[in-house]
């Protein structure tokens, strides 16, 4: 079960690290997954956006608050570009499954 007070913290932490960021959080209360979308990604390569938003995390999940982080971090650039591509790949499926019928 979601322990669901952890979620809105974590959340938090995320906002007040990267002001503005756009942030979506779920999980089963120890294993998580985050994807951020923030402008303070540009420029930087994937790992690098995900050391960032660890390094938030890296007392609690030493501490073991938190067990798994599974890490999203985009520029709002390549999550529009993301968001696309998952669009169109849905919008494909959805129409070779409909003339296969």
């Amino acid at each position: 079960a979601v322990q669901a007070p952890i979620i809105p913290v974590i959340a938090d932490l995320v906002r007040a690290a990267f002001p503005g960021a756009q942030v979506e959080v779920g999980g089963d209360g120890r294993h998580f997954e985050l994807r951020v979308v923030s402008e303070a990604f540009a420029g930087l390569r994937a790992v690098q956006r995900q050391q960032r938003v660890y390094a938030v995390f890296s007392d609690a999940i030493r501490g073991g608050e938190l067990h798994a982080l599974n890490i999203v971090a985009l520029t709002p650039a390549a999550y529009q570009m993301d968001s696309l591509t998952y669009f169109l790949g849905f919008f494909w499926k959805s129409a070779t499954s409909e003339s296969m019928c």
